[in-house]
């Protein structure tokens, strides 16, 4: 399990606490994700469909890449400008290719990178906190 804290920019709320779960030895799979806010809650289940296009030997960028179909969608129970909405939520079709293509384009032509190095360096630090909260045997702080 990997628990994290953010603390809140506005004064008097409570940190946004996440946690993330993983294990190798689940034979029933539960929901991917599951979020609740003070609003609201929300339930996917299922991998990124383009994870199952590529495993089925689709290529990226082909028709239908990266659309997952209704049944697939994820469940949002949640109140929206004073009424209450719940229901399938569609999935934003993914698109690994414009990652790779944002990189061609920052190389060759010095567009603005989407993903900075600051945003990929705060990952890697996440990865090595959860490393060393491992092999401590603690929670470990990230500044």
């Amino acid at each position: 399990d990997i628990r994290m804290e953010y603390k809140s920019s506005e004064p008097g709320t409570s940190p946004l606490l996440v946690i993330l779960k993983s294990s190798y030895l689940v034979r029933e799979a539960g929901p991917r994700y599951v979020i609740h806010g003070e609003k609201g809650s929300f339930v996917k289940s299922g991998l990124d469909p383009q994870e199952q296009a590529l495993a089925e030997g689709k290529i990226p960028g082909s028709e239908g890449w990266g659309i997952e179909p209704e049944h697939l969608w994820g469940k949002l129970n949640t109140e929206i400008d004073g009424g209450h909405f719940e229901g399938p939520l569609e999935t934003m079709p993914g698109n690994y290719l414009a990652f790779y293509e944002n990189v061609f384009q920052s190389i060759r032509n010095g567009k603005p990178l989407a993903v900075k190095p600051e945003e990929s360096l705060a990952g890697i630090k996440v990865i090595e906190a959860c490393v060393e909260s491992n092999k401590l045997k603690k929670a470990v702080r990230i500044n």
